[in-house]
């Protein structure tokens, strides 16, 4: 009886071993896994993060021979140079030209207007005068838009709800020659310039100078970039 007693504590002991034993290599396993896992995640991260390094040093060397090459652009030497070379050749016949936005891309275009003596003028003088020489006016969004409700209208209250204005730059159309877009749109605010409006006999317009470029934007015709080679 001892004997079997004996025997059995034994086989016990040693099916508890057995299953220590198991349990504590499935540990290992487990820990050597995710340390494995652990170990490629970093050698991963490191690799990606030396490539973005490659990058960002290749970007920035971009970075400075752009801003060189615009330095020498735009030094005063070579912007007088262009300037009296180029735009001094220019002689303009007795056209209207409407200019929109205020910002900086409008900006430069007002710069380059004004370097030419363009006169500038009123939006009533524009629309309702005609004149013995060039003249340019520069309108803002509540020039050629308004609340489709009749409420008053602000250019706070514009910015933030674009939807509720309709466009009333046709008025501009019929009595423009040029058109030079200088303005920020929002995709919420109203087309300047429709299918219908280029199709109507009162479509004056001859030249659209699309600075924004805004393709499939509020100027209908806007449908590619251009540049400078093409």
């Amino acid at each position: 009886m001892k004997n079997i007693l004996a025997r059995g504590g034994v086989e016990f002991l040693a099916v508890l071993l057995g299953i220590t034993g198991s349990l504590y290599i499935d540990r290992l396993n487990n820990e050597n896994e995710i340390k494995d896992e652990t170990r490629d995640s970093f050698i991963s991260l490191i690799a990606e993060l030396d490539e973005n390094i490659n990058n960002l040093e290749l970007w920035h060397s971009h970075i400075e021979i752009s801003l060189n090459q615009f330095e020498i652009l735009l030094g005063t030497n070579n912007y007088s140079s262009l300037t009296n070379k180029e735009l001094d050749k220019i002689i303009l016949p007795n056209i209207k030209i409407v200019l929109t936005g205020k910002g900086r891309v409008s900006s430069g275009a007002k710069e380059v207007l004004d370097y030419l003596k363009i006169k500038q003028v009123g939006v009533d003088e524009f629309l309702n005068n005609s004149f013995d020489e060039p003249v340019y006016v520069n309108i803002d969004v509540l020039d050629y838009n308004s609340r489709t409700n009749n409420n008053e209208s602000t250019m706070a209250h514009f910015y933030k709800n674009p939807q509720e204005y309709s466009s009333t730059f046709m008025r501009f159309c019929k009595s423009s020659d040029m058109f030079i877009a200088g303005h920020y749109h929002n995709l919420k605010a109203p087309k300047l310039i429709s299918k219908q409006n280029i199709s109507s006999e009162d479509f004056n317009i001859k030249v659209i100078a699309d600075i924004s470029c805004d393709i499939d934007g509020p100027i209908v015709s806007t449908i590619r970039p251009s540049t400078i080679e093409n």
